[in-house]
């Protein structure tokens, strides 16, 4: 289990591992999902574009990308947490990669910062997940109104979690994150931001209460609170 210490570690260029808003659905292998998985028969996360028309957009394990290193398989997966579950809705969701070479493991961190448009919704940090989620909440709506399935799903984010005030307003005064920048045309909308902000003790003690309210829970866990 992540300790707090790695959930709420500092923003900083050389993390490993991605904080991902990952849409959740209810997994049957060889119905709605093409590799088998251990979490069958129970709401699962997968890409926010998958079974869309925006599928190409995103990294999808077991499937082949025309971008440049986002190629997921099932080995390249060292570590994996559901760290909020708000199913049927959505998942926030921590991942680390690794990668083989000549009989040794290496860091998978190419594997997270790849050349898909989806490499650009997760964060390394909690702060730049939030970030990135508010800003396509924000084109979700007017005057923008992006149909897409990143903005519809980090719309709903906030519309479930509902933030006070003052969590919304810090997390707006973030930088910009890679949406907000491409829009304003910067050529370098892809590059992580060295020295970006902590959340503060406030939005820490609101993020930390979704996740000891909405835990992970397994087919066996939902069907008990079922009966």
């Amino acid at each position: 289990m992540l300790t707090e210490e790695k959930i709420f570690r500092e923003p900083s260029l050389s993390n490993n591992g991605i904080f991902y808003l990952m849409k959740s659905i209810f997994i049957a292998n060889g119905e709605n999902f093409h590799i088998e998985r251990c979490d069958n028969l129970t709401y699962a996360p997968v890409v926010p574009v998958y079974q869309t028309q925006h599928q190409s957009d995103g990294c999808i394990m077991g499937k082949e990308s025309a971008y440049r290193d986002c190629s997921w398989e099932l080995y390249n997966v060292l570590y994996f947490e559901n760290i909020i579950d708000l199913s049927p809705y959505f998942f926030i969701t921590y991942v680390e990669f690794q990668e083989f070479f000549n009989g040794l493991t290496y860091s998978g961190k190419n594997l997270e910062d790849n050349g898909s448009p989806s490499a650009l919704w997760y964060g390394h940090s909690v702060a730049e997940l939030l970030k990135n989620i508010r800003e396509w909440q924000i084109v979700s709506q007017d005057p923008f109104n992006v149909v897409h399935p990143m903005a519809e799903i980090s719309n709903t984010f906030f519309e479930v979690t509902q933030p006070p005030q003052e969590v919304l307003e810090e997390i707006d005064s973030y930088p910009d994150m890679h949406l907000a920048r491409f829009l304003k045309g910067d050529p370098n909308h892809r590059n992580h931001i060295d020295g970006f902000p902590q959340i503060s003790e406030t939005v820490k003690s609101w993020f930390k209460n979704l996740m000891i309210q909405y835990p992970y829970k397994s087919f066996e866990e939902r069907l008990n609170d079922a009966i």
